[in-house]
């Protein structure tokens, strides 16, 4: 990459198989992608149906010392979080730099702020008030809002973080 930082990001799925994805760089910055949501991105288009496991994170650069776990940037433990939801099961993540100490959480929900995930909240409860106003405009005009089958599964995820008092 243009910026000499290297991240790479693996994940483990249920059935062995490993998905990669490095951190990818354009000179229309910032366009390019972190490490963590090129790896997802492929699953998603990949390898959807079975479960994400574990991810692994990691970072070095010849230009500097990065003896420190890398964490995900907030666009990705955004997209983590909604995998996780999907698959309705914790992905462990383990994080590391070129060298030094490791961090690891037991789910992407470790790494994010209660106030992000009010803010999930927030932003769900609204998506769900838009979506019903849907159905019954469909309704009222005779027809079937057919919706997406993905949101059904990602409301059910969501209502259960929330009852279980993740908000």
């Amino acid at each position: 990459p243009y910026s000499e930082f290297h991240v790479g990001a693996s994940m483990l799925l249920e059935d062995g198989t490993i998905v990669s994805g490095s951190n990818q760089e354009n000179m229309a910055y910032p366009s390019g992608l972190c490490a963590e949501r090129v790896a997802f991105f492929h699953y998603g288009a990949h390898h959807r149906r079975k479960k994400i496991e574990l991810l692994a994170i990691t970072a070095a650069s010849a230009d500097f010392p990065s003896d420190h776990p890398v964490t995900p940037c907030g666009a990705c433990r955004q997209a983590m979080l909604e995998y996780e939801l999907l698959q309705n099961s914790p992905i462990r993540i383990i994080m590391q730099g070129s060298a030094g100490n490791v961090f690891a959480v037991n789910s992407v929900q470790d790494l994010l702020l209660k106030i992000a995930l009010q803010m999930a909240r927030d932003d769900y409860e609204t998506r769900r008030y838009r979506q019903r106003a849907g159905i019954d405009a469909a309704r009222l005009k005779g027809d079937v809002y057919k919706g997406r089958p993905v949101d059904a599964d990602m409301h059910k995820k969501i209502e259960e973080l929330l009852a279980a008092g993740y908000y």
